[in-house]
């Protein structure tokens, strides 16, 4: 089972809540061989009970302030979020969705990528986590304050993301000369777990997902 993969377990050893999620995220989706970005955000506030169905919490699933016009599109969608059992699910599209966020009654919040570009390599056209996907933990977290800060302020909580079966992907970062991007090997590790941030207010909450992006870029040896 997905659940007892021993990377996982020992990456939230102390988080059984964060892995648990990510286990239905990705169980229920079928991705549980598919190269898949996630990122999970659980409020540190343990009596959170949020009406997900309210009118202004499912404008504010569909939208995202941010401006990004990204491969996940700023996780905005023209489609109406979809009830699940922990809450409700905002999807690109109904039946081949590319990405989700999700949004839990307790105020947990988890959403994934698993579109990633072809790009070539040689003689082969290969899967790249493409360096602007960086940019995937500022439109989370622009989405997050905006679905569970009120007044502009922050919420307390712990941030964190991990890429899934990163084996059958290459890294593609912006070539230094020229147009294009500059293709890797296949990434040597299967999973890569982000340390478990405590955010609150929105400063830190942006200050945690640049520091993410960074770390995603490291992945292909790659500058912010």
């Amino acid at each position: 089972m997905f659940i007892e993969d021993s990377v996982l377990r020992l990456a939230y050893a102390d988080h059984p809540k964060l892995l648990h999620r990510l286990a239905e995220f990705v169980e229920t989706r079928c991705l549980q061989d598919k190269p898949v970005l996630i990122i999970q955000a659980s409020p540190t506030e343990k009596d959170l009970e949020i009406d997900v169905l309210l009118p202004a919490t499912v404008l504010a699933l569909r939208g995202n302030q941010m401006e990004q016009h990204s491969w996940w599109n700023g996780f905005r969608t023209n489609y109406q979020p979809t009830p699940t059992f922990r809450g409700v699910a905002a999807h690109d599209d109904r039946a081949e969705p590319n990405w989700a966020y999700e949004l839990h009654r307790d105020g947990h919040l988890i959403a994934g990528v698993w579109r990633f570009p072809t790009m070539s390599k040689g003689n082969a056209e290969v899967a790249c986590l493409a360096d602007f996907y960086s940019e995937i933990f500022a439109d989370f977290a622009s989405k997050a304050l905006g679905l569970l800060a009120s007044d502009g302020e922050g919420i307390s909580a712990q941030l964190t993301a991990v890429l899934l079966n990163g084996s059958n992907l290459h890294f593609a970062k912006t070539a230094e000369f020229g147009a294009g991007h500059a293709i890797s090997s296949s990434l040597a590790v299967r999973h890569l777990c982000w340390r478990i941030r405590n955010v609150s207010d929105a400063a830190s909450w942006d200050l945690a997902a640049a520091r993410m992006g960074a770390e995603l870029l490291g992945i292909g040896g790659a500058k912010p």
